[in-house]
């Protein structure tokens, strides 16, 4: 397995910290569909969900 540089073992642990934030966030939205007795909006899921392929593809780019 490859070792991350002197760079990029800040970069990915703040990564890993916004992550571990955002699945909180995730489950709040969650909590509170369930509360409110109403869905999250379509268009609000779409947004999110793309910025999320995104993401991934960025880092999809940086593994090669």
């Amino acid at each position: 397995m490859q070792q991350l540089t002197e760079r990029q073992f800040p970069v990915l642990l703040r990564l890993q910290s916004l992550l571990d934030e955002t699945m909180a966030v995730s489950r709040a939205i969650l909590d509170n569909t369930f509360e409110d007795v109403e869905p999250l909006p379509e268009d609000d899921y779409v947004f999110i969900r793309d910025q999320l392929v995104q993401i991934d593809q960025i880092l999809h780019t940086s593994t090669k």
